[in-house]
């Protein structure tokens, strides 16, 4: 039985959807504070328009050909009757070079000022080929650097971006769970840094297992 989460203030979700190799159904997703009123569906639309825009226009550079972004939805956390917004394109990635397996991911570290038992926030993207690759620990140093600059104007272009649309000043991390249990009111942390790790991740269900 689905757990039914509770509603986080002022907070969205972007869901962000690629196809891999023959997989369809990879997807990364990032929350953002909001400070303007509530979004109404047609709000959440041009926000997922303008996560698309931006990251067509910042990183479809960093994924190989094999990897499509094929939708962004955006969904306000707040409001559990309020439609998501849906943008939905398919956009190739640019980046040259021999595909790596689909389990090979870039991570992008999400530092915020909270400690906590079990890690700490991140997103796993399907960024990369083997040109990007140093040796089997790392990536090449010019992937990294470039992909933290592009990743940093990503999402620098989304905030204090509106009306229309939803005027977010951050991205945060929520954490719905406090020693495995549901917490009442959702916990919030703004991210102060995002920071693109040297070191390949996995994604192992990515290889379909």
């Amino acid at each position: 039985m689905a757990v039914i989460l509770p509603p986080v203030p002022s907070v969205l979700k972007t869901d962000l959807l690629f196809t891999y190799g023959s997989d369809a159904n990879v997807h990364s997703h990032l929350y953002w504070h909001y400070t303007s009123g509530p979004p109404t569906t047609a709000d959440l639309t041009t926000f997922s328009g303008a996560v698309m825009a931006s990251w067509v226009a910042n990183l479809l550079t960093q994924m190989g050909p094999t990897c499509s972004i094929t939708q962004v939805t955006a969904t306000d956390l707040s409001n559990t009757t309020t439609q998501p917004g849906v943008t939905a394109a398919t956009h190739p990635g640019t980046e040259t070079g021999t595909p790596l397996t689909a389990d090979t991911c870039m991570l992008i570290n999400l530092k915020i000022g909270r400690r906590y038992r079990g890690g700490h926030p991140r997103v796993y993207m399907p960024f990369g080929t083997a040109t990007n690759i140093l040796d089997p620990q790392h990536w090449q140093p010019t992937a990294v650097s470039g992909t933290q600059t592009k990743w940093n104007t990503f999402i620098s272009s989304l905030i204090g971006v509106g009306p229309p649309g939803p005027v977010c000043d951050s991205v945060v991390n929520v954490s719905y769970h406090s020693g495995g249990a549901l917490r009442p009111t959702p916990l919030v942390d703004t991210v102060l840094q995002q920071i693109v790790s040297p070191i390949p991740a996995s994604q192992r269900r990515r290889m379909g297992r």
